[in-house]
């Protein structure tokens, strides 16, 4: 695909993106909160930055996917940047990951996943989607890991699931590379919200949303 063809696509994803965020934020129902936890109302939130974050993110990681895969695996990565980049702007935001939006991309996924594969993208056929699932549990199960060792969110969890899934439908190489590469930015990540902030929680969400473009992108890169 030339550079302009991929731009265009790229900026139609991210503002669509910033489109669907303002009525998704107004929209959310609030999660229950354990005694002493305190969080900006959804709703309270400033519309129209966020709009414009999730849209630059959707965009970027568009144009990563449209500059590294071949047009039958567009669609998986495309939909989880628009759902991925809404979830995470908020959780940056808010450092709550909101699971209703999570499960809009469980249903709508895994859809594109199977009709990637018929369209003959992922590589190999339908052993692309054994390969998704494995990913899904791989990715979701270290998530887990983390919830229950070192106080990870759920939701976390929830994002890995599609994270794994796309990560390894492409192959085992992106999976890996995207949780290397996730990591990467999320230490990152911690360490300046650590120096800003100090030790209080951080969005980890847009780490594990991250690796597999990141993935995907340096392969096409060094091939």
């Amino acid at each position: 695909m030339t550079l302009p063809l991929a731009l265009l696509v790229a900026i139609l994803v991210g503002a669509v993106t910033a489109c669907v965020t303002g009525p998704v934020l107004g929209a959310l129902p609030e999660p229950a909160l354990a005694e002493g936890e305190v969080k900006v109302r959804y709703r309270d939130l400033p519309r129209h930055p966020l709009a414009l974050g999730a849209g630059v993110w959707a965009a970027a990681l568009t144009l990563a996917t449209v500059g590294s895969l071949p047009p039958t695996a567009w669609a998986p990565y495309v939909v989880l940047a628009v759902v991925g980049s809404v979830g995470c702007i908020i959780d940056a935001a808010t450092t709550w990951l909101p699971s209703r939006i999570l499960h809009v991309g469980w249903v709508v996924v895994p859809l594109c996943l199977a009709g990637a594969t018929a369209l003959g993208g992922g590589g190999d056929g339908w052993a692309a989607l054994v390969r998704a699932l494995v990913g899904a549990v791989v990715v979701g199960g270290l998530m887990l890991v983390a919830h229950l060792v070192a106080s990870f969110g759920f939701s976390d969890v929830r994002l890995g699931l599609l994270t794994g899934a796309v990560g390894a439908w492409v192959s085992w190489q992106t999976l890996v590379g995207g949780l290397l590469l996730g990591s990467v930015v999320g230490a990152a990540w911690g360490l300046a919200h650590a120096w800003r902030a100090g030790r209080t929680p951080f969005a980890y969400g847009p780490s594990l949303l991250f690796g597999p473009y990141l993935a995907v992108l340096v392969a096409a890169v060094t091939r």
